[in-house]
């Protein structure tokens, strides 16, 4: 019997313990923390040109969590597993390689939603550190200012602080204020109403922002960094395939058991263990507890 690849299989998951995949679970759930995150990537550049071709109506909003959805996508994996020799007999429109591929296509959206959200925290990081670090920089810059004209503060390098515009800008005129006023702190000490905490609160601020903020003129580094909407939509998109092809997987649960499918292939949100595995006394069925139809005319053409 074929056995699932590996790579696609969790470190960490927010949901019940190993061991407890589900009824027929044939495949133990192996990690590999130090190639995580490159199978992860692999499985994200896999299935990221399938996902281009989804028309935009088709497209589903990702409102899920990735983890939960790629722990229950790997319990109906392990279930259906066993029964594979007569799917492919008796469903041939259904592909059953594109049901093992399950679990790695799951690896690529939870890759896809880490990215969208990382990139998310970072530009409300940059909102937070800007909306703090701009009245900051007035403060120092306007009191800089007025240390000049009483010639207590070096006129150019104030002056070369006063052109800046923009982000990064912003970011740089910090630290130089910040350090400018902690510099000449013996000379401005009684002169400025500036604090010695503001002036280090200006480095920190500005330093943060440096490492966050890319320079507009970086062309190389926008093409090779996707934005925002860019990581968004492919997370979306990844997430409508993995939902469409967990239908399928569904269906052929449901030729398999009947009503009691969601006992073996759970919807990607659910968060209820099975009933077969509280009690740990039923055995998965080895063949299907009712006949399977004559016809796999009403499974769904595959993606």
């Amino acid at each position: 019997m074929d056995n699932i690849a590996s790579p696609s299989s969790p470190a960490p998951l927010a949901v019940p313990p190993a061991g407890t995949a589900g009824p027929g679970s044939t495949t133990e759930i192996v990690v590999s923390p130090a190639s995580e995150d490159f199978a992860a990537r692999i499985a994200y550049d896999k299935f990221a040109p399938i996902a281009q071709t989804l028309a935009p109506e088709r497209i589903l909003p990702f409102r899920a969590d990735a983890s939960l959805a790629r722990y229950n996508i790997q319990r109906g994996v392990n279930n259906v597993l066993p029964f594979r020799a007569r799917i492919e007999e008796e469903l041939p429109r259904v592909s059953f390689v594109q049901l093992m591929e399950l679990p790695e296509l799951a690896h690529g959206v939870l890759f896809a939603a880490l990215q969208a959200d990382v990139e998310y925290r970072s530009q409300g990081e940059i909102a937070t550190l800007l909306a703090e670090g701009h009245p900051l920089r007035r403060k120092l810059l306007n009191s800089a200012v007025i240390l000049v004209d009483d010639g207590i503060m070096p006129r150019d390098e104030v002056r070369a602080i006063q052109k800046g515009r923009g982000k990064l800008d912003t970011a740089n005129d910090l630290v130089r204020l910040g350090d400018l006023f902690i510099r000449m702190r013996p000379k401005v000490e009684g002169k400025t109403s500036v604090t010695p905490a503001e002036a280090e609160r200006a480095g920190f601020l500005g330093s943060r922002l440096q490492t966050l903020v890319q320079p507009e003129n970086a062309v190389q580094a926008r093409k090779t960094a996707p934005g925002l909407d860019e990581l968004v939509g492919m997370r979306n998109r990844l997430w409508t395939v993995l939902v469409e092809r967990h239908g399928l997987l569904w269906k052929v649960g449901a030729w398999l058991w009947g009503p009691d499918v969601d006992e073996y292939v759970p919807a990607l949100q659910s968060r209820v263990v099975s009933r077969k595995d509280d009690e740990g006394k039923q055995e998965p069925p080895q063949t299907p507890p009712q006949a399977p139809p004559k016809s796999s005319s009403n499974l769904p053409k595959t993606l």
